[in-house]
């Protein structure tokens, strides 16, 4: 069982005071457990009273560990080794990707903070597109630097493989994303350019803008951008967005 967090101690890390709470031995006494205020535990040695943030060796988790809630001080112990953390160790697989802790935490941090730089919105952009079009699935996710004369945000690729085995990428979805007060329609010119100079040589890609929160599923083909769905919101619609998503796998273009 956990103890409250009663002591404190100054860990030094680099000519840096942390500042860390007590939470509890691990099994065997031979260790105790401190965590700081971002909730990261260290763990220090009681005979030598040198501390360090890596799991003690011999007390590692192992896959059939069994872990225990203590909803006092909200966190999970494991029943073997004393170890405590501070996130659930066994999720449910999310369904969607609001689920997905990595990508909710960025959702939620543009939440709070619309005016965000266009940098910041790219990076659950990748996380979002990397959840929908999953590497298993034949798919790779690219963040663009430069493509002949326009660079998409993201481009996601798909992989197939000719008789005999060798293996080829095909662009599948190009990505136009910017922060919340950027024009659409400037977005809708920039994706029309973009997928201008796709490497397809049937001329078809799908395409998706991204402005803010708000997001828009295209298709370009003789030479024509063409609207496929409405405007939603990455928060508040992740089942339309998996939907179309979904959609747009079960439909792929011939790309020769």
């Amino acid at each position: 069982m956990a103890r409250p967090y009663d002591k404190r101690l100054y860990f030094a890390f680099s000519e840096t005071i942390c500042i860390m709470s007590y939470v509890s031995l691990l099994e065997g006494g031979g260790w105790s457990q401190y965590s700081n205020h971002a909730s990261q535990v260290y763990y220090m040695n009681l005979e030598t009273q040198e501390s360090q943030y890596a799991i003690p060796a011999g007390w590692e988790d192992h896959p059939g560990d069994t872990w225990n809630y203590d909803s006092t001080y909200m966190h999970w112990v494991n029943a073997r080794t004393g170890r405590v953390i501070f996130i659930d160790p066994n999720p449910p697989p999310p369904q969607l990707y609001t689920e997905d802790r990595h990508i909710a935490t960025h959702i939620r941090t543009l939440d709070r903070h619309l005016d965000s730089s266009e940098a910041l919105y790219r990076r659950a952009t990748t996380g979002i597109l990397r959840f929908l079009f999953r590497g298993e699935g034949g798919y790779d996710v690219i963040q663009e630097d430069s493509r002949d004369t326009s660079a998409p945000d993201h481009t996601v690729f798909k992989v197939e493989c000719r008789a005999g085995g060798s293996t080829y990428m095909y662009d599948f979805l190009m990505v136009e994303c910017k922060k919340a007060d950027y024009n659409w329609e400037a977005a809708v010119e920039h994706l029309t350019r973009h997928c201008e100079n796709g490497h397809n040589e049937s001329g078809q890609v799908y395409g998706m803008i991204q402005v803010g929160m708000n997001v828009q599923f295209f298709h370009w083909g003789n030479t024509t951008l063409t609207t496929m769905s409405g405007v939603f919101h990455l928060r508040n619609d992740p089942e339309e967005i998996t939907q179309w998503a979904e959609y747009l796998k079960a439909n792929p273009f011939p790309f020769v």
